[in-house]
Order: C-alpha cells, then sequence, then structure tokens
C-alpha cells in the first residue's frame, strides 16, 4: 500500500482549498468501524487488502471530486467543495456511502464493510485547515462513542454543554432507578369508528425538572451509551403492560418507537422476539417504528434487519417518510407495513389546501405497496375528517386522546364512544 498521509499534509492541503475560494469548504472524515476485528480475525495482510481496495474504490469515486487522503488505518477524508448549505455536505455523506461496495471479496474472505461518517466545514469558527480537520476528528470521535452513524461537527457543541450533560446524567440515574415511564397514545380507525390499538410513548418526570418533555431527553437517550439496555427495558416494560389487553383485543396493535442508532443493530430480531416470547405477546400485534433517516447510512443493513423482523411476524412502520431525503428508489424495497403521515402534514391541512393533496398521494403510494396508513397529530374534529375523506386509514393524536398511564388508558377504552368523535358514526 502507498504510505498514509500526514496529519500536518492534510491540514496544508485542506489550507490551500480554504484559500483559494471564498465558498464554505466541508470535509468528509470516514472510518471503517470493523478493521480491529478485520486485523485480529483475517490478520493485517488481508486487512490491508481490504484497505488497499477501498482507497482505490474511493480515489476513482473523487477523482474529479477534491480527492481523498488516507489518514492511515481504516479513516479516510473527502473535502467537499462550495458547502453553500450544511444539507449538501449531509447529502454528499449519503452518496458517497451509497457508492462505496457493500460486499468485498478478496480470495477466501469476505467482508461486509460497516462505516462510520463524521463531516464538518468551515466558517467563522473554522478558518484554517487545521481547524476543520480537527472539527471532523471531534466529530468521528463522538460519533463512535454514541454509536451513531453520521455526526455533523454542528451537533457536537450540543452534546458538549453543561446543561446537556446534567440532564443527561439525571436520565441515565433516572433509568436506572426505573422512573421512566411508558404511557400509551390510542389508535382509532376512522373508517370503522374502532380502536385499533395505541402507541407506546415514553415519559420522564425529573424529581428536580418536573415533567421533562419528549423533545428535550429522546434525543439525549438516542445519543447515549446505553441506548441497548434502554430498549431492552422499553420493550419488555411496553409487552408487560400491554399484554392483557393485547391478549383480550388480538385485533388490536401496540407500536414501538426503535432507536436510530438501533435499526442496524445485530441483536435488535433477537431481542424483539424474545421479548414478545416473555410476555406471550403475538408478534402480529407489534409495530415496530423506524424512521427514513435512520437507515440512510446502513440502507441494506436496515433492511435486511428489517425483513428479519417481518419473517419473524413483527409488522413494521414508516416513520418521517416525506419530510427528509425520501426516495421511491429506497421506499419499493422496504418491507414496511404501514406508512406513517408526519404530524407536520397534518398541521398544514388548516393553512395550505395543497397538503392535502401530498396526504392523498401518500395515501394512494402506501396502499399501492400494500401498506395501512395512519396519521399523528390530530388536534381536531375537521383534522379527522378531512384525513378521513382523503382516504387515510388510522389517526392518533389530543383529539382522541392524549399518550395515558396504562391504567387511564385502559380506562379511557371502557369508555370510548364513536358518537363523541364521528358525528355520522351509527355504532
Amino acid at each position: 500500500m502507498t504510505r498514509p498521509y500526514r496529519r500536518a499534509e492534510v491540514a496544508r492541503a485542506l489550507q490551500t482549498l480554504l484559500d483559494a475560494s471564498d465558498a464554505p469548504l466541508g470535509v468528509l472524515l470516514l472510518d471503517l468501524r470493523q478493521l480491529a476485528r478485520l486485523n485480529e480475525v483475517y490478520g493485517y495482510s488481508q486487512a490491508d487488502a481490504c484497505l488497499n481496495l477501498l482507497t482505490r474504490t474511493l480515489e476513482t469515486l473523487r477523482a474529479d471530486r477534491g480527492g481523498v487522503y488516507w489518514l492511515g488505518g481504516g479513516q479516510w477524508l473527502c473535502p467537499v467543495r462550495r458547502v453553500t448549505h450544511p444539507s449538501l455536505l449531509e447529502l454528499a455523506g449519503i452518496r458517497l456511502l451509497e457508492s462505496l461496495p457493500g460486499r468485498i471479496d478478496l480470495d477466501d474472505l469476505t467482508v461486509m464493510p460497516r462505516f462510520v461518517l463524521a463531516s464538518a466545514s468551515s466558517g467563522p469558527d473554522c478558518e484554517t485547515g487545521e481547524r476543520l480537520l480537527l472539527h471532523a476528528e471531534q466529530a468521528l470521535r463522538h460519533a463512535k462513542q454514541q454509536f451513531r452513524p453520521y455526526l455533523d461537527y454542528r451537533d457536537v457543541p450540543e452534546h458538549l454543554k453543561l446543561e446537556s450533560w446534567r440532564i443527561e446524567a439525571e436520565l441515565y440515574e433516572a433509568f436506572r432507578a426505573n422512573a421512566l415511564k411508558v404511557w400509551f397514545q390510542p389508535q382509532i380507525h376512522l373508517h370503522r369508528h374502532q380502536i385499533v390499538g395505541a402507541e407506546a410513548l415514553l415519559r420522564w418526570e425529573s424529581e428536580t425538572r418536573g415533567p421533562v418533555s419528549p423533545e428535550v431527553f429522546i434525543p439525549l437517550l438516542e445519543n447515549s451509551g446505553f441506548v441497548l439496555d434502554l430498549t431492552k427495558w422499553l420493550f419488555n416494560a411496553s409487552f408487560r403492560q400491554a399484554a392483557d389487553w393485547l391478549h383480550q383485543h388480538p385485533e388490536h396493535t401496540l407500536s414501538i418507537n426503535l432507536s436510530g442508532n438501533f435499526v442496524n443493530h445485530e441483536e435488535l430480531v433477537t431481542l424483539a422476539t424474545n421479548s414478545a416470547a416473555i410476555w406471550n405477546v403475538a408478534p402480529s400485534q407489534i409495530i415496530l417504528e423506524v424512521t427514513e433517516s435512520s437507515m440512510l447510512w446502513d440502507w441494506q443493513h436496515a433492511i435486511d434487519n428489517l425483513e428479519r423482523l417481518r419473517v419473524a411476524g413483527f409488522g413494521v412502520s414508516l416513520d418521517d417518510f416525506g419530510t427528509g431525503y425520501s426516495s421511491l428508489l429506497y421506499f419499493k424495497d422496504l418491507p414496511a407495513t404501514e406508512l406513517k403521515i408526519d404530524k407536520v402534514f397534518v398541521e398544514a391541512l388548516n393553512a395550505d389546501p395543497q397538503s392535502g393533496l401530498l396526504i392523498e398521494t401518500l395515501v394512494r403510494l402506501a396502499h399501492g405497496f400494500g401498506m395501512e396508513t395512519l396519521a399523528e397529530g390530530v388536534e381536531s374534529e375537521a383534522q379527522a375528517g378531512h384525513l378521513t375523506r382523503l382516504g387515510v386509514d388510522t389517526a392518533q393524536g389530543w383529539y382522541f386522546a392524549p399518550a395515558l398511564p396504562v391504567n387511564e388508558f385502559l380506562d379511557w377504552m371502557t369508555r370510548w364512544s364513536p358518537e363523541r368523535y364521528f358525528k355520522d358514526s351509527s355504532s
């Protein structure tokens, strides 16, 4: 193999690019996750052959796009010119990963490479090549510590703020003390006017802060080092509390959000299957929600996991489709049973008539691929009626009920009256 670039050489090269243009410069720092295992299991010769192939592939891909610098080990740095918006850098990263081989065959060795990607861009707080490289390295370090497939340096300071550290420390103690709670938000079929299930949602009431918004603590949980333990706890807590009513109502389902950092985890299917078996819950009554964005960085691995979940009998719901880098090419490969319509589309119904056309298009797309549709964030009778006319199957939101502790949820179920929510209900 050719020698790796020294760090100082890369910093000087980045400085040259910065001096040559007034436009922001971005960098993508790529890390091969399995390098240590490759060295241990197959030896340094085979690992070097894998690195050599990846380096040559990257050099070909980046020949007219700013080049690539092999930093040694399993790390490569790719400059990205004219990053006029942060999303352009993320999109460049997605395209880079999509272009890399998903399988490498070397003699009798087959490697399925998995990567971590970090990014950084120049700006008022980053005006030198050395600083730009440092920012990318810091982002990569935090991405690896937090088991994230991708992290931009702009997101790192949020996790380093003193208050965030304090909240995360309190959150971890709350988790250890079993102080986190699972509440249930009902899901209603808009055409049959029946309860068809619920979504399990995490809630946390801090001893010092009072109720903490999920918008504050969920991202901290996503990026914490105990996401595996948390997922185990969430499965068991949800199944334990829901087991009785799921047994009494075999037509009902329970939806559970999967952490974006857990969709690709090798233990996902085993954990879900074992947890359902412990509480004697049928996998067919469980729907696991995944976000489109959580799969983009390792699409094939995520698809493989979701297909294994489907084979095991679980339903799969696709959340946030249409709000990120949606692709119909990806959509057709998804082994999903449900498409969840984001609340941003539902909220827009009040002010933007074209939002109805978007929802109707999503419904037709989902139904065409054999999926059910569920709209979240329904807050009024008008929204519920509009969604019904657009063909949406199921809905949840404050109009019907907020998330409730399990006893209140069960009590709410016994008092369910379609006439209260649907004027045309005859049941």
